[in-house]
């Protein structure tokens, strides 16, 4: 997905009452919702609840066990 595409899905889980972020000690972090920029490496803000796999492919709630991986039914990984 494209920058404006991800733009536009946050705005649409904000329309259904997600807060996607929060102030905390002055600095912007995920909230309710992450965004991770495989590229860069990471969350594109700081997010205390999300773990990512070593190769930055894959996330999973923090502090539980990675279950199996899903993805669109069309599309494989490369």
């Amino acid at each position: 997905m494209n920058p404006a595409d991800i733009e536009s899905l946050v705005e649409e889980w904000m329309s259904l009452g997600f807060q996607p972020t929060a102030e905390v000690d002055g600095q912007r972090i995920w909230q309710d919702c992450c965004v991770v920029e495989s590229m860069l490496g990471g969350p594109t803000l700081p997010c205390e609840w999300l773990e990512l796999s070593e190769d930055g492919r894959s996330a999973w709630l923090k502090g539980t066990q990675p279950g199996e991986i899903k993805w669109r039914q069309k599309w494989m990984a490369q």
